[in-house]
């Protein structure tokens, strides 16, 4: 197989969650292309010739290419890569995007969805563009503006508690892509296979069987405790589960990525996931990978991120034998040794954000001559880690290491003060949502990610007070930007 240095011209294959492939170009640098080519079978080289930059209609896009520096590491690893082609003209301006290269993928399997899913006649109503709509599925008028593409089928008085559902409703939203579901089917499965332009679903408290197979979705988040057999449509692109409620099987006709939220210990993935290339595995403190090369043999690229410390990979021994697992992503891994993981033949890139200092240098010995590529980000040391691990802001320090002092003695002040429940919790909640104010105006502009991890914060300290999230929520709303 060729493999190239990411050189100029180089043309690879892209696997596409949802089956069949797309096709990609470097153009320069880290600069990245897709094209507009789909097949049911790997394109040849030759194939690729006349292949044009892929410039995305889907849901009323048009205009800009997808064309984007892939600055974020790794390549995926299920990229055949065929040789080189000339660049086309309109690609030799360097991009103005930078993302993941995953987005190429998704952003070619989306566009085939819409081209081979979606009716023209559906197509044309999504984009009537009409200003808002009322619908009732039986439970009264339900006034939303088709501007929105979420719909909360959950929220109070959207549909009867019991009885029919009035499916036709969802015809006065033509902008609708995605939907919110909670309880039995009650006629959602045949509602969404005949309007293949809801792509995405939310499905809580589901009943025992899930059945999904005649839909269109490409996206689907299932969840409830009597989950116990989920069958997907082949086109399926992504799938997330929660760990607390794991179906026992899965039928997946197609290749679709995988999300676990909750994958802590004592978590069993289903059966029937043989297909899935890539997953990402979401867990507080510890996470267990326990079983994922019995259900997961097809695995060539594996993500885990911890959501709170001590931030240990339990079963981490069970990796082994995943002789295709080639990327391995980890996020928060404070608990990881150098030996944590198994001896892995396939393993080309090995990124870990946020680790021990020694874990570091353990890794850095351990694969010198190993033929791994190491991208180690945000090593500690284990005085600075006792003072900081249970601190949410103590990853700020990796671009702002001035700001994140105060962040994270910003926190560490008022929850020392609401442990000693020495003063009003909402005062302390409130004056510390001010030190955030100082620091947005004189030391880092905090974006959209920081914002919401500071309201994450003021949540979990109101939450050990016995604030109610309402008042909470007014305290965060103190938040001056």
């Amino acid at each position: 197989m060729y493999e190239p240095e990411r050189d100029a011209g180089s043309v690879a294959a892209m696997p596409l969650p949802g089956g069949g492939y797309g096709a990609c170009q470097v153009t320069s640098g880290s600069a990245v292309a897709a094209l507009a080519w789909w097949s049911p079978a790997p394109p040849t080289l030759d194939d690729l010739r006349t292949a044009r930059p892929l410039e995305p209609t889907h849901h009323g896009q048009g205009g800009l290419l997808m064309h984007l520096h892939a600055t974020a590491h790794p390549i995926p690893p299920e990229l055949e890569w065929l040789g080189h082609l000339p660049v086309p003209a309109e690609l030799r301006d360097p991009p103005a995007t930078y993302a993941d290269w995953t987005t190429l993928q998704l952003a070619a399997a989306a566009q085939r969805r819409w081209d081979a899913l979606v009716p023209a006649a559906a197509r044309a109503v999504y984009l009537s563009g009409r200003s808002d709509v009322l619908g009732d599925f039986g439970a009264g008028l339900l006034q939303v503006s088709t501007n929105a593409r979420r719909l909360d089928l959950t929220a109070p008085g959207a549909v009867p508690h019991t009885g029919a559902v009035d499916w036709r409703a969802l015809d006065g939203f033509p902008s609708c892509t995605e939907l919110t579901w909670s309880g039995a089917d009650r006629g959602l499965a045949a509602a969404l296979a005949a309007r293949p332009c809801i792509d995405t679903l939310v499905w809580t408290d589901a009943p025992s069987t899930v059945d999904l197979s005649g839909t269109a979705l490409a996206d689907l988040r299932v969840s409830g405790p009597a989950v116990s057999l989920v069958r997907l449509p082949a086109a399926l692109q992504r799938l997330t589960l929660d760990g607390a409620g794991l179906p026992g099987r899965i039928v997946a006709p197609g290749r679709c990525w995988l999300a676990v939220d909750g994958a802590g210990v004592g978590t069993v993935l289903p059966s029937g996931l043989d297909q899935v290339p890539v997953a990402d595995l979401r867990g507080a403190g510890t996470v267990s990978v326990a079983g994922l090369r019995e259900a997961l043999p097809g695995l060539r690229s594996l993500r885990v991120r911890w959501q709170r410390p001590p931030g240990e990979l339990h079963a981490a021994a069970g990796l082994a034998g995943l002789d295709g697992l080639t990327v391995v992503g980890l996020s928060g891994a404070y608990g990881l040794h150098a030996d944590t993981l198994p001896d892995l033949p396939g393993l080309r890139v090995l990124t870990v954000d946020g680790l021990r200092a020694s874990a570091a240098a353990g890794l850095r010995r351990r694969h010198r001559r190993g033929g791994v590529r190491l991208a180690l980000r945000g090593a500690r040391s284990d005085t600075w880690l006792a003072a900081n691990l249970d601190n949410p802001f103590r990853d700020w320090a990796d671009d702002h290491p001035r700001a994140a002092t105060v962040a994270c003695k910003a926190y560490a002040d008022a929850a020392r003060a609401i442990a000693a429940n020495d003063a009003d919790p909402r005062q302390i909640l409130l004056a510390m949502v001010d030190r955030f104010n100082t620091i947005h105006a004189s030391l880092l502009t905090l974006d959209t990610l920081r914002r919401e991890q500071v309201g994450d914060a003021v949540a979990a300290l109101a939450g050990r007070a016995g604030v109610p999230a309402d008042e909470a929520f007014e305290a965060f709303e103190a938040f001056d930007f």
